[in-house]
């Protein structure tokens, strides 16, 4: 499975860190549900506005003292405090409201929709648990809820959530977008597009059926144009994509992602134009210039391995735990004989991941030229035996696809992922495979040893995990 990062480092959605680093491309859609909840102004400037700010607050207060059992003043408050960017304010007022009125299903999704903004993810997924527990028709409640899991890296768990928003009130298009997203990143955690068809193509039409709702929206089209090229449609997602950069002009993703498509449909020129414009621009991240790398190896002139090699270190430099991108660079130091760069990246990135082929296939090739026959059988073994593995993890992800109400298939695949140190598939393995035979105890002690590592923010192996990073790319 490629590791390699879907979005920039830098977040640009205000109010929804989302996965730390992860998922501008899942942030729509969270940011969108958080809008159409409070749609809060641009908090106004407290050192310019602040006279009038504080008379409006000792008058909004005072309503409150005078007549303590009215909750309209507190909701006064609340809507203050979110006007002017107050959430942990506004979390108090909710809480009289709520200690007066505990079932009142407004403020229980306000409290829970300020939990999820202000990354208390966990305690907003109990909220909104809660909420669609008395009121199992709470489309409201279940996107929210869809949020929670969502900011929590629980795509199977978000995907069902929102698939209950949707069926209850299907023409909301936060609904269409909150599942949407949930789909296409559920499918991205693996490398194998053909596997999760279904899943693509869901996300396709819902995001189709958003660019027409909303017309404007950049990110949108961003969604449905990678969408388009995961599935390899790329006459469809190039002009998509094209729209999206019009919308974005230095958005460094959705470059990339015209840039990808331009290159897989033979336009190869037009690819590099576009990456070498928005690298100028300054618009650049990890994905810009693996993209970028991968056209200067293509091309056939006479510095295009140093120029690849100089790319691929920008690259790693942008995204340091991108597995990808530091293959590709092990690669690229072999091809221009720097034997010894090449040999410690990729130790390294077999001791950091011993079950990937990869390394160790090219650590054969590198012992072998360095003159260590023994190290270098030992190694094209290991790359025989990982090899294997990974081709049988592709069948069984194929056969799941194909049979997904198989909980024995699901438990494979659960145990398989655990063994990867992958959480998050291997989390909703289990969680399908339970849903199927609630009886099951491998996948209730599957899911509390993901648990207790979650808990103690540890890997299987007993290692400190690197930075989280977005669901990779097929």
């Amino acid at each position: 499975m490629s590791s390699t990062t879907s979005r920039s480092s830098t977040p640009r959605l205000a109010g929804l860190a989302i996965l730390g680093l992860l998922a501008l491309v899942a942030a729509i859609a969270y940011r969108n549900y958080l809008q159409a909840h409070r749609k809060p102004s641009t908090p106004p400037s407290i050192a310019i506005q602040a006279q009038p700010l504080v008379e409006e607050l000792r008058k909004l207060k005072q309503a409150a003292i005078d007549d303590p059992t009215d909750a309209q003043h507190r909701w006064d408050l609340v809507k203050f405090y979110e006007r002017n960017g107050f959430a942990p304010q506004a979390m108090i007022q909710l809480d009289v409201i709520l200690r007066m009125q505990p079932t009142d299903e407004k403020a229980n999704l306000e409290m829970a929709s300020l939990l999820l903004a202000t990354n208390q993810a966990k305690i907003a997924e109990k909220a909104y648990m809660e909420i669609t527990r008395r009121n199992p028709k709470s489309a409201e409640g279940w996107q929210g809820l869809s949020a929670s899991y969502f900011k929590d890296k629980d795509y199977l768990p978000a995907t069902h959530a929102a698939e209950k928003a949707y069926a209850l009130k299907p023409d909301d298009p936060d609904n269409k977008l909150a599942l949407a997203v949930a789909e296409l990143n559920y499918a991205l955690q693996f490398n194998q597009p053909e596997a999760y068809a279904q899943q693509f193509e869901q996300a396709r039409g819902l995001l189709t059926e958003l660019t027409k709702i909303w017309p404007t929206s950049g990110e949108v089209y961003f969604l449905l144009g990678r969408t388009l090229r995961v599935m390899r449609r790329y006459p469809d997602a190039i002009p998509v994509l094209r729209r999206a950069r019009e919308l974005m002009p230095t958005d460094a993703d959705t470059v990339t992602e015209l840039a990808r498509s331009l290159s897989a449909s033979g336009d190869r020129a037009t690819a590099r134009k576009e990456v070498e414009a928005a690298i100028a621009a300054k618009a650049v991240n990890g994905n810009l210039y693996g993209i970028y790398a991968q056209l200067l190896q293509q091309s056939a002139e006479p510095d295009s391995e140093a120029k690849t090699v100089d790319a691929l270190e920008h690259a790693v430099a942008l995204a340091p735990h991108d597995t990808g991108f530091r293959e590709r660079l092990g690669s690229a130091y072999l091809r221009s004989n720097r034997i010894e760069e090449a040999r410690k990246l990729f130790e390294q990135i077999a001791l950091a991941d011993p079950n990937r082929s990869y390394p160790f296939q090219q650590l054969a090739t590198i012992y072998s030229r360095m003159g260590q026959r023994e190290r270098s059988a030992a190694a094209a073994t290991q790359a025989t035996k990982m090899a294997a593995n990974e081709n049988q993890l592709h069948q069984i992800q194929l056969l799941s696809a194909q049979h997904p109400e198989s909980a024995n298939l699901h438990l494979i695949l659960g145990d398989r992922y655990m063994d990867l140190h992958i959480p998050g598939p291997a989390k909703d393995e289990y969680t399908q495979a339970l849903k199927i035979d609630p009886k099951s105890t491998r996948a209730k002690n599957g899911l509390a040893r993901l648990d207790a590592l979650k808990n103690a923010k540890l890997t299987p192996d007993g290692q400190q995990p690197p930075p989280p990073v977005a669901p990779g790319k097929p």
